[in-house]
């Protein structure tokens, strides 16, 4: 494991009577063979037998039966390329005989070489949109924009990379407002032993197609996509967190079966909004009851949930509910369609920061978010009044 700019640990026993070296190869034609490693270049270790120093155990106490070998200052040049390419560790007796080789983990070395803490994903700089991504070892990233989230291909832009942060950018132009995009990246694939070319969503996605097919474009600030009054959206104070009563709820359970809400937004954010659905009465009776906080089961992009409706599979209530209580038929049948209905806990995030589209009624582009942020609103304080005068919060 290469913990950081200038050292690597390895679970093997070292000796200084052995020579140790870190492989690498821009071209991934490393191959190991009976006299050695042929192809690539070579950056010697040194066994150091006072251990890594530093903070390297104390940030990861798992590699405490670890060997450590450090990297000269005068060959610390070559990491860059290095971990933009094919990467192997290797070890050689007395002879000179390889006796065991292995492949590198870099995350560390990542983390401490290309420190960035500067926005990620789509920023707006006034109505220009500027796209961002972390991608160290990636050879080259070209974004791939389109006019439409179906559209089957697009303009292909190359990005320019920042040797300093392994930030790849490019700045667009007002046009691309609304506009769907995925990035190209080549990098190497240890794992197929090569390098390829990965057409891949923004993992700093704000808005995306439906599936989560592709990333979007949008300006969070943008009034389309703010529910009137959302900026002068006020949350009550807390005194102390001791004092908060959680429900814990999930979106889709809240009002999929709840017949005073309208059909098509039963399962949704904007089920919320419905103030005079029996969900939200009851929420409202809790909350004079002393309720204070929904704490909200997943609502970010889940992984496992076709966002597509058309595609559910659902069993009649009413067919389950003819079958002995005490059989095993129902468990059976929902077993059979539990992969393509539209239920899951959420617990698989693809991602983080985007509303899962399942719960949308437009699931493709960014009527997520304005739905999403009406939910949030929906319980904000004025809805319903305690005796102390607060109303739920989201607690998501």
């Amino acid at each position: 494991m290469w913990v950081n700019q200038d050292t690597v640990m390895w679970n093997i026993v070292g000796s200084p009577k052995y020579q140790y070296a870190l492989y690498y190869s821009p071209d991934a034609s490393l191959t190991l063979t009976a006299d050695g490693i042929q192809g690539g270049a070579q950056i010697p270790l040194n066994f150091s037998e006072s251990g890594p120093g530093g903070d390297v155990l104390t940030r990861n106490p798992y590699l405490g039966g670890y060997t450590a070998f450090k990297i000269d200052k005068a060959d610390l040049y070559q990491i860059p390329q290095a971990l933009q390419g094919q990467l192997a560790v290797v070890v050689k007796n007395a002879t000179g005989q390889i006796v065991d080789a292995s492949g590198v983990q870099i995350a560390g070395v990542l983390d401490a070489l290309y420190h960035y803490t500067g926005p990620l994903g789509v920023s707006f700089n006034g109505t220009t949109p500027n796209l961002r991504v972390w991608a160290p070892t990636a050879r080259s990233v070209r974004l791939h924009l389109y006019s439409n989230s179906t559209i089957s291909s697009g303009k292909v832009i190359p990005m320019v990379g920042d040797d300093q942060s392994g930030v790849w950018s490019i700045t667009g132009d007002p046009s691309w407002n609304g506009m769907f995009y995925l990035y190209e990246v080549q990098v190497f694939v240890p794992s197929k032993g090569k390098f390829q070319k990965n057409l891949v969503t923004d993992p700093y996605s704000v808005s995306l197609s439906t599936n989560s097919l592709r990333s979007q474009i949008v300006d969070l600030n943008d009034p389309a996509l703010k529910p009137h009054g959302w900026d002068t959206l006020q949350k009550p104070l807390l005194a102390a967190p001791e004092d908060i009563v959680v429900y814990e709820l999930h979106v889709r359970d809240f009002s999929i079966s709840d017949q005073s809400v309208p059909a098509p937004l039963r399962g949704t954010f904007a089920a919320f909004t419905v103030r005079n659905s029996d969900g939200m009465r009851h929420l409202a009776a809790m909350a004079k009851a002393g309720l204070t906080h929904i704490h909200l089961m997943p609502v970010f992009d889940i992984a496992s949930v076709s966002e597509d409706k058309s595609t559910w599979q659902t069993i009649d209530p009413a067919q389950l509910s003819g079958l002995p209580p005490n059989s095993d038929q129902q468990a059976a049948a929902v077993n059979q369609i539990k992969d393509t209905d539209g239920f899951n806990w959420g617990y698989d995030p693809y991602h983080y920061t985007v509303p899962e589209g399942s719960y949308a009624t437009h699931p493709d582009g960014s009527a997520r978010l304005l739905e999403f942020r009406q939910m949030v609103q929906a319980l904000k304080p004025d809805w319903v009044t305690r005796g102390d005068g607060r109303g739920l919060q989201p607690y998501l």
